[in-house]
C-alpha cells in the first residue's frame, strides 16, 4: 500500500509560483477499502478510508501562473468551488446536493454525507500577505465543520460481498 501510495505522489504535478515554491497542480486521493467476516454469522462489515491531499486554491493574480500553470490553477479552483457547493449544500440538509458537479465531489460524496466519519485539516500560512487565502480557507473549515455525519460499519451477507482493494487516482486537470 505504501508503495502506490508513493507511486501517486511521485506522478503529483508540482511548480512554482509567486506564492508558493512547491505548489501542488493536482489533487491526490487514495482509496483504501477494508472488510472482515465474522466467520460465526459470515456477515461481512466493510469500510472504505479515504485520503484526500487536495490542491490548494491561489488567486491566479498573486500566483502571476500564466500558460499551463493558469490552466491547472483555474481547474483547481473550479474543483474546489464544486466542493464548497457540496459542503454548503450537506452543512444546510438542502434536498438535492450537487455531487455531480464535478469529478471530485463525485469522489468525495460517501465522505460529505450519510455515515462516514470525516476528519479535515486545513493549512493555513502564518505571512501577512497570505491572510486573504487563510481566512477563506478557515471560513472552508467552519462551514465543514457543520456538517454532522455517524459514523457506522457497512455491513453485507455473503453473497453481496466485494473484493476490496486499495486503489489510487490522481486528478489532474484535462488534458487539452
Amino acid at each position: 500500500m505504501h508503495t502506490i501510495l508513493a507511486k501517486g505522489l511521485q506522478q503529483r504535478r508540482v511548480a512554482a509560483s509567486a506564492m508558493n515554491i512547491r505548489s501542488s497542480r493536482s489533487h491526490l486521493i487514495f482509496t483504501i477499502r477494508v472488510s472482515t467476516t465474522n466467520l460465526s454469522t459470515k456477515e461481512t462489515l466493510s469500510g472504505k478510508i479515504l485520503l484526500c491531499d487536495l490542491g490548494g486554491s491561489e488567486r491566479l493574480k498573486k500566483t502571476e501562473a500564466t500558460g499551463e500553470q493558469r490552466r491547472e490553477a483555474i481547474e483547481i479552483n473550479k474543483s474546489l468551488t464544486a466542493l464548497c457547493d457540496v459542503i454548503e449544500a450537506v452543512a444546510r440538509r438542502q434536498r438535492q446536493v450537487p455531487y455531480r458537479n464535478h469529478k471530485l465531489t463525485q469522489i468525495m460524496q460517501d465522505s460529505l454525507g450519510g455515515s462516514a466519519k470525516t476528519l479535515m485539516f486545513v493549512n493555513c500560512s502564518p505571512a501577512w500577505s497570505n491572510l486573504s487565502e487563510t481566512l477563506m480557507s478557515l471560513n472552508w473549515a467552519a462551514r465543514t465543520k457543520r456538517i454532522t455525519n455517524l459514523g457506522t460499519p457497512s455491513s453485507s451477507s455473503p453473497l453481496s460481498r466485494k473484493r476490496s482493494e486499495p486503489c489510487l487516482g490522481l486528478l489532474l486537470p484535462p488534458e487539452q
